[in-house]
């Protein structure tokens, strides 16, 4: 049981290799399709849709599977998956069958399509972008695999119905697809050349794919690569997989072994009992919020050793440790009591404090006692979260302290050696309001981060608009977290709307007065509009409250402006001197 916690919070963490991308859910939607009605049906799309769903079930995905689809039913299923896709940390598609292009749009047939003429596309088959148009609104990454590049009787048809004049639209295979951010698709081969059907259970590329697909460790751009080479081999070069990818981070369909983690600073594989080579981060992983998933995925336990494997590996500095060492504490206390139960008469164990007073007096002076307490709604929520995260299992946190509450406020009072009274004294209460605030606080925190990563990639692609939505969703997510302002002035800045990037990095310092980052944006902001005196109080800030790399950073800039001479490394009245001729000289 130590590790099973660990374990599966490992594969959290690897599934995408970055804290914007943490997969909890990954729904897929399979469709195989061989059983044509009116052209040649297809040997080996439904054996590679059924190997492909076991393979993805295999992996932990929720998969929607269809095998030999009418238009009906393909729309269907698409709907539904497009729903259970909705929230999703990512969603993949695969599809085996027959597909053709028509004016560069790709379309996929569902088994009873006759498509006699154009205006049968429409009506008759499934558009390849409406799905995938679906899969980028739900979630952050989608995957596509098409193994839809057969050599199809039905586009043959459709191109002579056309005549000669128009038959060129209907082109070979697929035709590439553009998407969004966060997008991958894999064809089966090139754009506009046809692949293999296979002579086996599988086609090639199906086949590959199965192959490497739960190969540990291998990212999923990794994992093409090997595929890629494996359909050449098969296919004497005849048959090239191809791929188009806007991922914006690493996508792991299958998480690195533990062995490829757990390594000593010597490269040799730890002991299974060394917990903390369970959990170590991908590179630039968020250190606050590993720990906080970790957390996460032991609080619930009733195994002691989970928590203790996370003492072990935070030891006195974790965020969380207190609560571990008074939840571990807690359960080795109630096995304890649990094994000498049959030898203890009722009434036995309880506190004397509790047994010397009549039992009505003590209720009803508990409950006063709490009631003179005033705790507003979000207070008694707060108790509620922090009983949670204790493991005493409160229930919603909804603010209301029903039976679940109260019982769970006596366990954690007989565990901390308290009365027994389920109800709250001005102690009890500020304890669990610190350890209910403190979890918050990271929690949200922890959101906020989530929202600045994701605002970041948008930045990459230069979606200036999608990244300020999150932006403004990290200041809601945790309004005390000053990095928040700080990256959204910096986009207000290169919108450019500087009053607004001003306004923020004021929230920033509000926060706290000695942010040297805030006062440096800020000066430079002031700079922008002609406001050469904050500017110039800005910058001395940045000498006041900076270290010598804050300062090393801002004398490298003022002197790149080229418009005055800059004094020695760390001659502080030289560097003063310089803010003072460059704010008059570079801000009118």
């Amino acid at each position: 049981m130590r590790y099973l916690h660990l374990l599966s919070f490992t594969l959290i963490v690897l599934a995408f290799g970055v804290p914007a991308a943490l997969a909890e859910k990954r729904v897929a939607l399979v469709v195989g399709n061989g059983a044509y009605e009116h052209t040649a049906a297809l040997a080996n799309p439904v054996n590679d849709a059924k190997d492909m769903a076991a393979a993805l079930r295999a992996l932990g995905f929720e998969v929607f599977e269809g095998l030999d689809l009418t238009e009906a039913d393909f729309a269907r299923k698409v709907r539904d998956f497009a729903r259970a896709a909705r929230g999703a940390d990512a969603a993949l598609f695969y599809y085996a069958g027959h597909g053709l292009q028509v004016e560069g749009r790709n379309y996929l047939v569902p088994v009873d399509a006759r498509l006699s003429d154009e205006a049968d596309l429409r009506f008759e088959a499934l558009e390849l972008s409406d799905v995938v148009e679906l899969m980028e609104r739900a979630s952050p990454a989608s995957l596509v695999f098409l193994d839809a590049c057969r050599d199809n009787p039905l586009a043959q048809g459709l191109a002579r119905s056309l005549g000669a004049s128009r038959s060129t639209s209907v082109g070979r295979g697929l035709a590439r697809l553009d998407s969004g951010v966060g997008t991958l698709i894999a064809y089966a081969t090139q754009p506009g050349a046809v692949a293999a059907d296979g002579r086996g259970r599988n086609s090639p590329f199906t086949a590959a794919l199965v192959e490497h697909l739960a190969t540990p460790g291998l990212e999923v751009n990794q994992l093409l690569n090997r595929v890629r080479q494996t359909v050449v081999a098969a296919t004497d070069q005849k048959q090239i997989p191809w791929t188009h990818s806007s991922l914006t981070g690493d996508f792991y369909l299958s998480p690195p072994e533990r062995s490829e983690l757990a390594a000593t600073e010597h490269d040799q594989p730890a002991p299974a009992s060394d917990a903390s080579a369970v959990i170590q981060a991908p590179s630039g992983f968020d250190e606050r919020q590993l720990e906080l998933e970790f957390w996460q995925s032991v609080k619930e336990s009733e195994d002691w050793q989970d928590f203790q494997a996370y003492l072990d590996h935070y030891g006195a500095d974790g965020t969380f440790t207190e609560l571990a060492e008074r939840r571990r504490d807690v359960i080795k206390s109630r096995e304890a009591q649990q094994q000498i139960a049959g030898s203890t008469q009722p009434g036995e164990g309880e506190s004397d404090e509790l047994a010397a007073l009549p039992r009505e007096w003590t209720e009803a002076s508990a409950k006063a006692a709490e009631q003179d307490l005033k705790l507003t709604r979000n207070d008694r929520q707060l108790v509620q979260q922090a009983l949670n995260e204790e493991g005493y299992k409160a229930g919603t946190v909804d603010g209301v302290f029903g039976q679940k509450t109260r019982t769970a406020l006596s366990d954690w009072q007989v565990a901390n050696g308290l009365v027994r009274t389920g109800y709250l004294t001005p102690d009890q209460a500020e304890e669990l309001l610190a350890i209910g605030n403190r979890f918050a606080r990271l929690a949200a925190n922890a959101l906020s981060k989530k929202h600045i990563v994701k605002a970041k990639s948008y930045l990459k692609y230069k979606l200036y608009d999608q990244a300020l939505a999150e932006f403004d969703k990290a200041v809601r997510s945790d309004p005390q977290y000053t990095e928040a302002y700080i990256q959204r002035g910096l986009l207000y800045i290169d919108k450019p709307n500087l009053h607004r990037a001003i306004e923020d990095f004021n929230s920033a310092l509000r926060l706290d007065p000695r942010h040297v980052k805030a006062h440096h944006y800020r000066g430079d902001t002031h700079c922008k509009i002609g406001n050469s005196k904050s500017a110039k109080e800005d910058y001395l800030r940045v000498v006041q409250y900076g270290s010598k790399r804050d300062k090393r950073i801002l004398r490298g800039r003022i002197k790149r402006a080229g418009l005055v001479t800059v004094g020695p490394l760390d001659d502080d009245p030289a560097l003063r001197v310089a803010i003072e001729e460059h704010v008059n000289a570079a801000c009118l």
